[in-house]
């Protein structure tokens, strides 16, 4: 191959490599997956089933509650996802500190949470772009043996950095879809 061939095929390949914001077996802010599972759930909607409208697009977290979590856990945090969002998978919100024996019912106060992909700290409800398909948002809450070492507004990959390193004992997730 000649130079110019080379550059110009040099050229194409990084071109692809930066395209379309994904591809590969790792999503954007990957956490490991603990090997126990618990139950979470939500009054306001079914699992697998249509988010409210009513939550969507505003900063109103719906009531959460969990059973079945490890007796031994000494936090809970939270990550909110949505998984077809345009650019990869996209931060809703994440927030820990959640008290173990808060009775199973997630807080909306209190809370140390991180930085969205929104730009804010805190919770940005589900509200993909109109007319694209309905979008799975993943609401995933970890048991953990040590409390998450992560201050405010921190990054969504630094909080999960901290729940990987927190000691995660178990899991549980609640799946929900939207479209507008």
């Amino acid at each position: 191959m000649h130079g110019r061939a080379k550059l110009a095929l040099a050229i194409a390949l990084a071109a692809l490599a930066g395209c379309g914001g994904g591809g590969g077996d790792t999503p954007k802010h990957a956490l490991a997956r603990p090997s126990g599972t618990f139950t979470l759930v939500s009054s306001e909607f079914a699992p697998g089933g249509q988010f409210p409208s009513g939550l969507a697009c505003g900063k109103t977290v719906p009531a959460l509650r969990w059973s079945g979590a490890p007796a031994d856990a000494r936090d809970m945090a939270i990550v909110v996802r949505d998984l077809d969002a345009p650019g990869g998978e996209y931060r809703h919100w994440s927030a820990w500190r959640i008290p173990p024996a808060a009775a199973g019912t997630v807080p909306t106060s209190g809370l140390v949470e991180g930085k969205n992909d929104f730009g804010d700290d805190g919770y940005g409800a589900p509200c993909p772009p109109k007319g694209d398909d309905a979008h799975t948002y993943v609401f995933t809450i970890y048991a953990l043996g040590k409390p998450v070492d992560a201050k405010q507004g921190a990054s969504p990959d630094a909080v999960n950095q901290a729940i990987d390193a927190a000691d995660p004992l178990a899991s549980g997730e609640l799946r929900t879809t939207y479209g507008r």
